[in-house]
C-alpha cells in the first residue's frame, strides 16, 4: 500500500503530456498485491508504464537488516537492473508524498555527479554519522551527510563511479558498525562526489519547518503515518494521497482513515498530557 500511494502521488503530478515510467523494486510482492498497484497507477496518470523488476538479493544474504527489511538494499542496485539505456532517475523510497511534478528535476545538471540528494538538516554532519567508525574515509568536519530516501540519480556516471560495488565492499566490511546500512555505505562512498538538492525535495516530516506549498516531497523518516501508534507531523497528508490511490474502496478508505485519525490523535494528546504532568512517554 505505501509503494502504491508514493508512486501515484509521484505520477499524478506530472504533467499529462509527459511520460512517466514507473519501476517497482520487488524483493517480493505477492502477484495479487501487483495486480492491485497497477490498477490504482493505471488511473494516476494518461501516460504512465509499470515495471516490476525483481532484484536478485543474494549479494545481501547475512547482512543486517535492524529495523528494516532486505528491501533496504535495493537502491542500491538502480543501476544494475535497470536498462542502461535510461541515464537519469528519480529513486524514492515508500514512505513519501510527492507534492509537486518531479519532472523539474529532469532540468538540474549533475556537473558530473553520480547523484544529487538532500543533506540533512545543518549540525549533522558526515563526521558525527559515519566517520568515525569507517576509518579510511577522509572528509572535512562539515562535510554533509545526506538522506538516501530520495535520490536523483545520473546513472552513467554512477556506474562509471562503481559507486554500488564500492558501497557494497563498506558494508561488507563494516556490517555491525553501521547504523543506517546502506545510506551510511553510501555517504562513505561519495563524500564530496555528490550534488545537494533543496531540501523541499527530501523534506523529512519530524523536522520540517517549511510552508504546505513549498514542499515537494514529504518523507516520512522513524515512524510511519499509516501506524495506529503514529503521532508525528503531517499523517493528513499521507491520509489524503492513501485516499486519492484507490487503494481501497472510498468507504473502506474513509473508515481506515477515521480509525487511525481517532487512534494517533487519542495517543498524541495522551503523551501531551504526560508530558504535561512531567511523566516519561515510550
Amino acid at each position: 500500500m505505501p509503494i502504491t500511494v508514493a508512486l501515484h502521488s509521484a505520477a499524478s503530478q506530472v504533467s499529462p503530456d509527459r511520460d512517466v515510467v514507473l519501476y517497482v523494486l520487488d524483493a517480493g510482492i505477492k502477484p495479487e498485491t501487483r495486480a492491485r498497484s497497477e490498477a490504482c497507477l493505471a488511473a494516476a496518470h494518461p501516460k504512465v508504464s509499470v515495471e516490476w523488476v525483481v532484484a536478485d538479493t543474494s549479494d545481501y544474504d547475512g547482512f543486517r537488516a535492524l529495523r528494516y527489511t532486505v528491501a533496504t538494499y535495493l537502491r542500491m542496485m538502480v543501476p544494475d537492473i535497470i536498462s542502461p539505456d535510461i541515464d537519469r532517475l528519480l529513486y524514492i523510497d515508500c514512505d513519501v508524498v510527492v507534492d509537486d511534478d518531479v519532472s523539474k528535476l529532469w532540468a538540474l545538471d549533475f556537473a558530473g555527479a553520480p547523484f544529487l540528494a538532500v543533506a540533512n538538516p545543518p549540525g549533522t554532519y558526515f563526521h558525527d554519522r559515519i566517520g568515525t567508525k569507517v576509518a579510511e574515509v577522509s572528509a572535512p568536519a562539515d562535510a554533509p551527510y545526506f538522506n538516501a530516501g530520495v535520490l536523483l540519480m545520473n546513472l552513467p556516471a554512477w556506474r562509471d563511479a562503481n559507486v554500488s560495488q564500492r558501497a557494497l565492499n563498506i558494508l561488507k566490511k563494516y556490517d555491525g558498525q553501521l547504523s543506517f546500512l546502506d545510506q551510511d555505505a553510501l555517504n562513505a562512498v561519495s563524500v564530496g562526489a555528490w550534488g545537494q538538492l533543496e531540501e523541499r525535495w527530501n523534506a523529512q516530516a519530524h523536522r520540517m519547518k517549511m510552508r504546505h506549498k513549498s514542499v515537494g516531497i514529504t518523507h516520512y523518516t522513524s515512524h510511519k503515518p499509516w501506524s495506529p501508534h503514529y503521532t508525528g507531523a503531517r499523517a493528513n497528508k499521507f491520509f489524503r494521497a492513501y485516499f486519492r490511490s484507490g487503494w481501497d474502496t472510498k468507504l473502506k478508505s474513509a473508515m481506515w482513515i477515521a480509525q487511525r485519525f481517532l487512534t494517533q490523535n487519542t495517543l498524541r494528546n495522551k503523551n501531551r498530557m504526560m508530558r504535561y504532568l512531567g511523566l516519561k512517554t515510550k
